[in-house]
């Protein structure tokens, strides 16, 4: 693929932004599949509640909700497996940046073979994840509009990235009101986690006028 271009965008990615999100949730998995594979964290959407409502809200849903703060690579392939026996059609991921970059993993694994480790470092996939939809319950990662998974690689001990353009999720669905219920601790620190990815992004060498409109907003 040529790389001399002056620049290139690409955000195939649909966002929806609504309120009562879980009262259009099945209207909107329906589109890419009947069985889901709900991936999430163990404890904040729990205690909120938001988990209960999106298992009402999507009966056929399985459950995986193994996700620590910075996923390993041990956790991810655990929920490929899961998405394997049980048959899962496509995977929704429900928490911050590190439930949806989690999801990412488990929905390339969950169709191709190996590990996570023989997708580090732009590796393509050999067939097409299943489709990703994400709900971000916090503002700071933006990982439900890239095509980027970072893990913790458990062997080396170092965070790596495994990314691959049919990694976008297909669907982020933004809802304000899930914001609220996210301790201030974590409030401010991903407002800054975003404050400081657009500010990198408009000082970065590869600056372009289409992401500094974003950055800037």
């Amino acid at each position: 693929m040529r790389e001399d271009f002056v620049y290139r965008y690409y955000m195939p990615t649909e966002i929806v932004m609504t309120v009562d999100v879980f009262e259009v949730l099945p209207e909107l998995v329906a589109r890419y599949g009947e069985r889901p594979l709900l991936v999430t964290g163990k404890h904040a959407v729990r205690r909120t509640g938001m988990l209960d409502l999106a298992l009402a809200a999507l009966p056929e849903a399985v459950l995986y909700d193994a996700v620590e703060e910075n996923p390993g690579t041990k956790t991810c392939e655990a929920g490929a497996a899961r998405c394997r026996e049980a048959d899962c059609d496509c995977v929704l991921a429900l928490g911050g940046g590190s439930a949806i970059d989690a999801a990412k993993a488990i929905a390339l694994l969950a169709v191709n073979p190996g590990h996570c480790a023989d997708y580090f470092g732009g590796n393509a996939p050999h067939a097409t994840p299943l489709p990703i939809i994400a709900i971000p319950t916090t503002a700071g990662t933006g990982s439900e509009t890239t095509p980027y998974a970072v893990l913790v690689d458990e062997e080396r001990r170092v965070k790596r990235t495994i990314g691959a353009p049919d990694l976008f999720p297909r669907l982020a669905i933004l809802d304000p009101g899930l914001t609220t219920t996210v301790p201030r601790e974590v409030t401010l620190a991903t407002g800054l986690d975003a404050l400081s990815q657009g500010m990198e992004g408009l000082l970065s060498r590869k600056a372009t006028r289409a992401g500094n409109v974003l950055a800037l907003e």
